[in-house]
């Protein structure tokens, strides 16, 4: 397994066009969980993903993973309140043992830090996966919330294409 212990997470500050300033770190999940919340049912609200479905993010799942190097949540606060988060899945890739990688699982920006600060905010997230061994970063755009344009200018290619299909009751 991934070791939790390799390399060093720092903080950021970076002052934000709307005067205030953003601050980006990587948070254990038991210490944000509870800001989060209210940005989870924004993200759900806004991209619609899989309606009619129960909401339940489960808490001691995260933190399992997390408590064993499996998972890494950055946070942007401003003025101490959650304004954005990028979690990701980090471990090493299971047909390519030697290169870990940093999966993304979610990520958000209130409507009003996108653009460069939001930009800002996952140049930092990929240089802090970087830090503690990452070599490939895989995120995924929905199509109700497209942020492809920024991926690529910071170097992404889109490598696959994902398709979702609801089955069953």
């Amino acid at each position: 397994m991934f070791s939790r212990t390799q390399g060093t997470i720092r903080h950021r500050s970076v002052k934000t066009f709307l005067g205030g300033i953003l601050n980006f770190a990587c948070e254990p999940i038991q210490s944000a969980w509870d800001d989060l919340l209210p940005l989870f049912s924004r993200h759900r609200t806004e991209i619609d993903f899989l309606p009619g479905q129960r909401f339940a993010p489960q808490r001691q799942r995260y933190e399992t993973m997390e408590a064993v190097g499996a998972y890494k949540l950055f946070t942007a606060r401003v003025a101490g309140r959650i304004v954005g988060y990028s979690g990701h899945f980090v471990m090493p890739h299971a047909f390519l043992p030697d290169t870990v990688w940093g999966v993304q699982d979610l990520i958000y920006m209130l409507p009003e830090y996108r653009g460069r600060p939001a930009a800002r905010f996952l140049v930092w997230a990929d240089l802090e996966l970087q830090s503690i061994g990452v070599r490939v970063i895989m995120r995924t755009v929905n199509k109700r919330l497209d942020w492809s344009r920024i991926l690529a200018k910071m170097g992404y290619v889109a490598e696959e294409t994902g398709y979702m299909k609801v089955v069953g009751d």
